[in-house]
């Protein structure tokens, strides 16, 4: 589509600089580098508990092409199933299923906190591809103005937007020390 094809633009002051890719080659890439992310992360969890490795693999020196082709075609929902499932299973005693732990740690589920909470603030960009609108809509409504959206930066970049770091040294300085709250149950 012609939206796959515009070059995504960052503003920074008067001047605008085009990145040498699409929106949709910044989606494989941010998608690629989750891929990763959650690979090395599998890699550590086995090497820690070997029970968790897929089944009749093992994760050794001498022979990880098999478990490595293995968490290669894991996806993400796989990943969530296997080990955060598994994890918070074992550790309630009990069977836990994805609904469950998703309705248990979105930022639903901390939606009074959110409201409250004098420091808790949110810099974001409208223009994420990981959020839908209205998960925008719903987090200025539960947070009021303590939360703002740039029009662009994508997936964390208007971190090196000038305006964005002087606005992070205001906040900081205005933040009131608090007792934290005991953590909510995942």
């Amino acid at each position: 589509s012609g939206n796959d094809r515009r070059m995504a633009k960052e503003t920074v002051a008067d001047k605008t600089v085009k990145l040498p890719f699409t929106n949709s080659e910044a989606e494989v890439l941010i998608g690629y580098n989750f891929k990763i992310t959650m690979n090395e992360t599998t890699m550590a969890i086995v090497r820690d508990h070997p029970e968790l490795a897929p089944p009749g693999l093992a994760c050794s020196w001498g022979g990880r092409t098999a478990f490595y082709h293995a968490i290669g075609d894991m996806g993400f929902a796989d990943y969530v199933r296997r080990f955060v499932v598994g994890y918070y299973s074992a550790k309630e005693r009990r069977q836990l299923t994805v609904d469950e732990l998703n309705s248990r740690s979105g930022m639903k589920a901390i939606a009074s906190y959110l409201a409250t909470a004098p420091n808790i603030r949110v810099i974001h960009t409208a223009n994420d591809f990981l959020e839908r609108p209205e998960d925008h809509v719903w987090l200025r409504k539960t947070m009021g103005e303590r939360c703002f959206y740039y029009r662009v930066g994508g997936h964390l970049g208007e971190l090196y937007f000038k305006i964005v770091q002087e606005r992070l040294t205001r906040i900081a300085a205005e933040l009131q020390p608090t007792v934290p709250p005991a953590a909510p149950t995942p």
